[in-house]
């Protein structure tokens, strides 16, 4: 360290010296006796001012530890809560089961419904899955919002057969089957493909719209609003699980609405 200031050092205080900024003496004896006052006093201030960086990066990283103690407290936080309410819920749901009389099947089926498909979406989702459970859970997803709108929807789905060997982060694709759903008007009709090319997946998925309808806020009706947490949570997903590996488009046209998703595996 020494060393270092000396060879530093040396030349600015020549330098300093033929600007008239500091005296050396005439002689040689002189610059060594003003060497010898001049390299202390630099090589302190050096250290005092290494040991200021040394502390600095030090606090940074003790805030920065306690930073990451407050994310892991908040996480287990989360964790115990969304370990509480599915408990809850799904007591909730079984609860009500066996109130709902015998013979309203009806009701019945939509409950055993609704719990499969809350159960695929709480503990299914950090993990990736099969492409045909994917699949599965998705025709189980139709079937359940078709009961609810009227019977003059028509869902469409094409769906290829083979994904042996592929797997994929779930719930991707249920938010813009949502989307569809909430906003198809007109002829009432929806149209949803899942395609393989290669190490591709190719999801397309469409509603027929009411021709230049619009909202209170003059938004067009017919496809998912940017500002909708339904889309920015799907956009987060994506850029954390698959960052530049997809491609998220829409269009709208004067009755019909689409988007399509593709994703590189």
């Amino acid at each position: 360290c020494l060393f270092q200031v000396i060879v530093i050092l040396n030349p600015i205080i020549f330098i300093s010296e033929r600007l008239g900024w500091i005296y050396m003496g005439d002689g040689f004896i002189d610059y060594i006796l003003v060497n010898a006052i001049y390299i202390p006093l630099l090589l302190l201030y050096y250290t005092l001012l290494r040991n200021e960086v040394i502390n600095k990066s030090l606090t940074d990283s003790r805030v920065h530890i306690e930073q990451i103690k407050a994310d892991k407290l908040g996480t287990d936080l989360q964790l115990l809560r969304s370990q509480y309410h599915p408990h809850f819920l799904f007591n909730a749901l079984n609860t009500i089961y066996f109130q709902v009389d015998d013979s309203n099947t009806v009701a019945k089926r939509s409950l055993e419904q609704l719990s499969e498909l809350l159960r695929y979406q709480i503990y299914n989702v950090d993990d990736k899955v099969s492409l045909d459970q994917e699949i599965t859970y998705l025709t189980s997803y139709i079937a359940f919002q078709q009961q609810r709108l009227t019977e003059r929807l028509t869902v469409y789905t094409d769906f290829d057969d083979e994904w042996e060997g592929l797997a994929i982060f779930p719930l991707l694709f249920q938010p813009l089957i949502e989307n569809a759903f909430k906003y198809v008007r007109g002829e009432y009709k929806i149209d949803i493909s899942l395609k393989r090319q290669g190490e591709e997946i190719i999801f397309k998925v469409s509603n027929a719209v009411l021709e230049h309808t619009v909202n209170k806020q003059g938004i067009p009706i017919g496809g998912p609003v940017k500002s909708g947490s339904g889309l920015t949570n799907l956009i987060k997903r994506l850029d954390l699980l698959y960052p530049d590996q997809y491609i998220l488009r829409s269009k709208r046209e004067p009755q019909l609405f689409s988007t399509e998703l593709i994703i590189n595996l």
